[in-house]
């Protein structure tokens, strides 16, 4: 007997549910599951990739805040663009999964394939929807669980042999990121233009040069599997780490505190520093297990810099290190994790660049660590 609309739904709600309480056990039931992938892609799919974009479509609008600076129709260009071609990069990065998992004596079924892509996806689908909220923007490190989820269930899904589903994942996920930065600019660009010129850096993503380390792609399952299996969630108290925020960092004075316990495992507390004209906020954030992974995932050497300005990422050395810097506007971004545990991030204005530095600097590591014990 067929199931009805209503009953489809919950379904796949239960899912959803299933995949994060028992990830492990969900994967044959997929396997299992008759599902046509129309049904799938419409019912499960369209809606959770939808989130993000809507999220961050209204809170741009709501708190007049947008992270290219676009007008009305420049930011909902982005929000429906993005949307489509994430819907596109599904359906291709399926029937990619589907040719290259016989390569590795696995089965080429692109139904298959579908499945692991788009059940795979929810945990990312979710988490960046959560991170387009204003002071949340951690909370998108949570899309990492979908990383676990996909080598998760490769064999389940895929049948490829143990011996090779490191290979077939980590081919899987570099043609996954190829193929969002190229839909990510065509998406971006009428964006660009409705919104006006923007002399901002853009930065590329070297791949060629990063390789893929398999070591480092066990590490982030371990930590995803044990952070959310074992239920290892517990965080500082935001009241701890706001007692950490100096009341000046230079020539800046703090104006203000906040702390935000979120209930999703983590929690922050953020400063706000004035001088004159200029401010900057220094915002710390108790990642709990998920820290490590900062260090421990795909190697990462992204670097751009020009007459505008720079942006460099990079988690060399196992330690994870963001910095953007606009010289027209004098602002920028520095973000690092300390005792692989905390994030540390000091955003805004400032007289340069190591002005931002040394607001990050001013979080003394070992305060952090003690809170620990």
């Amino acid at each position: 007997m067929a199931m009805t609309i209503d009953e489809r739904t919950s379904s796949f709600i239960e899912r959803a549910k299933a995949l994060f309480t028992r990830p492990k056990e969900v994967w044959p039931e997929i396997d299992r599951d008759m599902t046509p992938s129309g049904e799938l892609f419409t019912r499960y799919a369209a809606p959770l990739a939808a989130l993000a974009p809507i999220v961050g479509f209204i809170t741009g609008r709501v708190f007049n805040w947008s992270p290219f600076g676009f007008s009305f129709f420049g930011q909902l260009f982005t929000a429906v663009g993005g949307y489509a071609f994430s819907m596109v990069n599904l359906l291709v990065l399926s029937f990619i999964a589907s040719k290259l998992a016989p390569r590795f004596g696995g089965e080429g079924s692109p139904r298959d394939a579908f499945k692991l892509i788009v059940y795979s996806s929810t945990a990312a689908w979710i988490a960046n929807a959560l991170a387009m909220i204003p002071g949340l923007g951690f909370i998108g490190i949570g899309s990492l669980f979908s990383l676990y989820l996909f080598f998760l269930g490769i064999g389940p899904i895929m049948k490829v042999p143990e011996m090779e589903k490191r290979r077939f994942g980590a081919i899987t996920i570099v043609c996954a990121v190829a193929l969002n930065l190229v839909t990510m600019g065509i998406a971006n660009t009428p964006a660009m233009i409705l919104g006006g010129p923007r002399p901002h850096v853009t930065f590329l993503h070297d791949w060629g040069n990063s390789g893929i380390d398999r070591q480092a792609i066990r590490n982030v399952e371990r930590q995803m599997r044990d952070a959310f299996r074992h239920g290892d969630m517990k965080t500082i108290p935001p009241a701890q780490l706001q007692a950490l925020l100096p009341t000046r960092i230079g020539g800046f004075a703090r104006t203000g505190t906040e702390n935000v316990s979120t209930g999703f495992g983590s929690g922050f507390a953020q400063g706000t520093y004035t001088e004159g004209d200029k401010t900057f906020t220094v915002k710390i954030v108790d990642l709990g297990r998920f820290g490590a992974t900062f260090g421990n995932m795909m190697p990462i050497d992204q670097n751009k810099q020009d007459e505008d300005g720079f942006k460099n990422v990079t988690n060399k050395g196992g330690t994870f290190v963001s910095q953007t810097w606009d010289n027209d506007d004098k602002s920028g971004d520095y973000m690092t994790v300390a005792d692989k545990r905390f994030l540390i991030e000091a955003k805004g204005e400032a007289d340069s660049f190591d002005g931002l530095k040394q607001a990050v600097g001013s979080i003394d590591p070992a305060k952090l660590a003690a809170l620990e014990k």
